[in-house]
């Protein structure tokens, strides 16, 4: 049987990897095993947007110095 990404050891092993605080990272993992499905997919969609806008910032600021360097 497949191991479950939302389980509470997997879950809190992509939490710790994520680029977040430290201190985001100790709330959301002590939260984890009190978490159902649900609020996992939620935080996971959130952790998602997150990430994406992250990205983006991280894009526009290349093509910036990019631009500002030609």
């Amino acid at each position: 049987m497949a191991k479950s990404f939302l389980s509470n050891k997997n879950f809190q092993e992509f939490i710790s990897k994520l680029n977040i605080s430290e201190a985001d990272k100790n709330i959301l993992t002590s939260k984890v095993p009190q978490m159902d499905k649900e609020e996992r997919l939620q935080i996971l969609e959130v952790l998602k947007n997150i990430y994406l806008l992250d990205l983006e910032q991280t894009q526009a600021l290349e093509k910036i110095q990019k631009n500002w360097q030609d």
